[in-house]
């Protein structure tokens, strides 16, 4: 009976070392597949172009809400107050232009914070990618720069003719 339980004692300390020794190897240090990381994400020019859309798609998506509160709410048009069924209106602030320090009209720097820092990332992975050709590179640069260029000069036109009345 002594020797029955020394074998099963030995062979469960047996299993229990093996187990511990071979769950810190390498084996189990994989990259997922289902998902990109910050490692596996800037490899190829797809990628590359893909992120470059997004960041177009991310630019469209905020202006219609810029234009009006940046532009429309400040331009005049808008009244302060209740409305006739008694409901507070939209942007009292903004409308009325009572800036101070406790109340800056928008939060989050307008949310142009998370824009510039997709082009700024956009900027540092691209600007020593070996993986895209350097004719190509110019090509999704200049892409980029216009399509930054337009966005910022639509703006400030459309600003400048909501704020100086000339609608």
């Amino acid at each position: 009976m002594k020797n029955i339980k020394t074998i099963l004692l030995s062979g469960m300390l047996l299993a229990a070392s093996g187990v511990m020794t071979t769950s810190c190897s390498d084996l189990l240090d994989l990259s997922p597949v289902d998902y990109y990381g910050s490692g596996s994400y800037w490899t190829t020019e797809a990628q590359v172009t893909g992120y470059m859309d997004g960041i177009h798609k991310h630019i469209r998506d905020a202006a219609d809400q810029h234009i009006f509160t940046f532009g429309e709410q400040r331009g005049g048009i808008y009244k302060s107050g209740t409305a006739t069924d008694g409901n507070a209106l939209y942007g009292g602030n903004i409308v009325l232009q009572n800036f101070d320090k406790n109340n800056t009209g928008v939060t989050n720097f307008g949310g142009h914070y998370g824009r510039l820092a997709n082009i700024n990332l956009f900027i540092e992975r691209v600007t020593n990618a070996d993986y895209v050709a350097r004719p190509r590179k110019n090509i999704i640069w200049r892409k980029l720069m216009v399509s930054v260029l337009l966005f910022i000069l639509s703006f400030t036109a459309f600003m400048a003719v909501c704020l100086c009345g000339w609608m």
